[in-house]
């Protein structure tokens, strides 16, 4: 199994974990999805500058994800921490308390 293909069953078992954590539902406005509804929308941002500060482990880690209605930018960005540092801070701390010890940060 080609190295693309394992992140693309890891992400879609993540999405059903998502979807079930969820009930189906939209994290942000509360509509019932089915499961190809249904997107992941991180709460840390997975552009360069945050994977260089909290690596890949911490920015797909599941705390760090919700499922929102696909194709629905508002739905995707009612989710960002971006402009509460406060917020993503204690995000991280939640992640680094459920991670595994020696689980690796990329």
């Amino acid at each position: 199994m080609s190295r693309a293909e394992r992140v693309s069953d890891a992400v879609a078992e993540m999405q059903r974990r998502v979807w079930r954590e969820q009930r189906g539902e939209c994290h942000v406005c509360g509509k019932r999805l089915m499961l190809d509804e249904m997107e992941l929308a991180h709460r840390v941002p997975q552009d360069k500058p945050m994977l260089r500060r909290y690596g890949e482990g911490r920015i797909h880690h599941r705390r760090n994800l919700r499922g929102v209605c696909r194709g629905a930018d508002a739905c995707n960005s009612g989710v960002s921490l971006r402009n509460h540092p406060q917020d993503e801070a204690r995000l991280m701390a939640e992640i680094d308390e459920d991670r595994k010890p020696g689980e690796e940060n990329e």
